[in-house]
Order: structure tokens, then sequence, then C-alpha cells
């Protein structure tokens, strides 16, 4: 237990949820007693429930260094209705602070280093699994995003390989989505599949 634990004592949740005490609630996440994690994690999600879009935006200013701020980041987004994650998965991705105008130019193993940065961004999507790979390839098309895209879809794997194959021949979806996933498919599997995929 901390010093600042033993001298304040144990959080109160409670008293923080009806505050909305953002930012106090985060810092929960770290504390030493697990149960004070988990209902500062319940807390955390209830208030984005109720639609306040800054909890999401301040753990990501948190930095998401921490495993239980990953974890809470996870469990708003599977719980969240479909509208809120498609924002929550853009502000992740705009959370990334990767220089992907620069990558191309840089060495395959330069590379592999700088998108190493984005274990922690790419933990969450690949816990999410496939409910984010609609949203990835929905921002495939920005160049400032199709790296990343690539990394993270590439580290799903074939799950993530099948939604985006499914897109490409659903006619239920618009036609600039799928164009999009056609784009990624041809990419997977022509000659530059090695740049993103290790398989």
């Amino acid at each position: 237990m901390s010093f600042l634990n033993r001298f304040f004592g144990p959080p109160n949740i409670a008293k923080l949820r009806e505050q909305e005490n953002i930012p106090e609630l985060i810092k929960a996440l770290s504390h030493d007693d697990t149960n004070i994690q988990l209902d500062a994690e319940r807390a955390l999600v209830e208030i984005e429930q109720t639609g306040r879009s800054d909890v999401i935006r301040s753990l990501i200013a948190s930095g998401l260094e921490s495993p239980e701020s990953r974890k809470t980041v996870i469990r708003i987004i599977r719980e969240a209705p479909d509208p809120n994650a498609v924002n929550i998965l853009m502000d992740l991705l705009n959370a990334v602070t990767l220089d992907v105008e620069r990558l191309p130019r840089l060495s395959p193993s330069a590379q592999k280093e700088a998108l190493a940065g984005l274990s922690w961004l790419t933990e969450i999507f690949i816990a999410l699994d496939t409910k984010a790979v609609k949203s990835l390839i929905g921002v495939y098309g920005n160049p400032r995003f199709e790296r990343i895209v690539e990394h993270i879809l590439a580290s799903i794997g074939d799950p993530a390989f099948k939604v985006v194959a499914s897109i490409e021949a659903n006619d239920k979806y618009f036609v600039g989505l799928r164009e999009q996933a056609g784009l990624f498919m041809k990419k997977l599997t022509g000659p530059g599949v090695k740049k993103f995929v290790n398989r």
C-alpha cells in the first residue's frame, strides 16, 4: 500500500461516482486494493453510459500506461452503443502520435520498432476482436491511419480478415466502405503483404 493510501485512507468510490469525479476515479484504477479498482472501473463505465464523452478522453489523456486503464477502455467500448463505440475508436486512433508520413521511409526494423510503441492500442483492439474491424476499415482510406489500421488488423489476424472480406462482398454496406475493404483485401493478397502481416 502506498504512503498516500495509508495517510488518506481508501477513496470513497460511491462518493466519487456521485460527484462524477473522473480524474479521481481514474487514479483509483491503480489502487492497491483490487476491489477498489473494480469499483472505480464500474463507476467510470456507468458515467460514460450517461453520455459523458470526456470519460474516454480522460483515460486517453492519462496515457493508458496502466493495464487497469486499458481494461476500462475495453469494457467501455464493449458495452457502448455502436455510435459511441465508433467515436471512442476514433478518439483512440487520434491519440496515436505515430508519424505515419515518415513511416514508409523507415527501414523494416525501424518500422517494427515504431509500431511496437502502439502496443497499448493494439492490445485494446485485439481484446475487442472483430467488433472493431468495421470502424477500422471505415478510416482505412485516410492516409493518416492506413499503416496503423494495417498493423492492428494484422495483429488481430484471420478473424479480422474474414470480416473485411465479408464487408467487401456484402452490398448492405455503403459503397465507400466496400471499396476500402476491397483495397485492404487487394493489398493483403498482393506483393506488399509482408510489410504488415507476419504470417
